[in-house]
C-alpha cells in the first residue's frame, strides 16, 4: 500500500508527527530521547513539562504509530502529566471509535490481510498464498482495503 491510500493514512496518522513515513519502512519503537528531540524539531509547539513528557512517553512506549497521538494534543499550551492524561483519556476514545467503524466495514477477508500484514510485511503473491488464491484475485479486496 501507498503512502496516499486513504486507509493507511488514517490508521497510521498520515498528518502525525511523523507524517506517515512510518509506513514506507518498518519502525522499531524509538528511544525516549530520540521521540524527545523528534517532537522538539517537527512540532515545536507542542510544550511538554518534564513529567508530561515522561507520560506521553510512558503512555507511547516510543512506539510511532502511538506517538502521532502528538498531532491531537493542543498547541503552545504547557502540557504536564495530568494533562497527559486527560487528552490521552480523551483522544484514545475518539481514534479507537474511529479505527473500530472502518474495522467493521471490512469484510472478513479484508480484516485478515491487514492482520496478516501487520504479522510482517508481505508482497501481493505472499499474500495470495496465505489465501490460496492468485495474485490477480486480490484485486478486489486490496481495492476495498484502500478505499476504506
Amino acid at each position: 500500500m501507498s503512502l496516499q491510500d486513504k486507509l493507511m493514512s488514517e490508521i497510521v496518522s498520515q498528518n502525525g508527527a511523523f507524517g506517515g513515513r512510518m509506513i514506507s519502512i518498518n519502525i522499531n519503537p524509538f528511544e525516549k530521547e530520540t521521540v524527545r528531540n523528534y517532537i522538539l524539531e517537527k512540532t515545536p509547539y507542542i510544550l511538554f513539562t518534564d513529567d508530561g513528557f515522561d507520560r506521553f512517553f510512558k503512555c507511547t512506549s516510543g512506539v510511532p504509530s502511538y506517538v502521532n497521538i502528538a498531532s491531537l494534543l493542543p498547541i503552545n499550551e504547557p502540557l504536564d502529566d495530568d494533562a497527559i492524561k486527560l487528552y490521552f483519556d480523551k483522544k484514545i476514545q475518539a481514534i479507537s471509535s474511529h479505527l473500530i467503524n472502518i474495522w467493521v466495514r471490512l469484510s472478513f477477508r479484508e480484516q485478515t490481510i491487514i492482520i496478516i500484514l501487520l504479522e510482517k510485511p508481505l508482497r501481493r503473491i505472499d499474500i495470495a498464498n496465505e489465501f490460496g488464491i492468485s495474485a490477480g484475485s486480490l484485486s478486489n479486496y486490496l481495492n476495498r482495503v484502500l478505499e476504506n
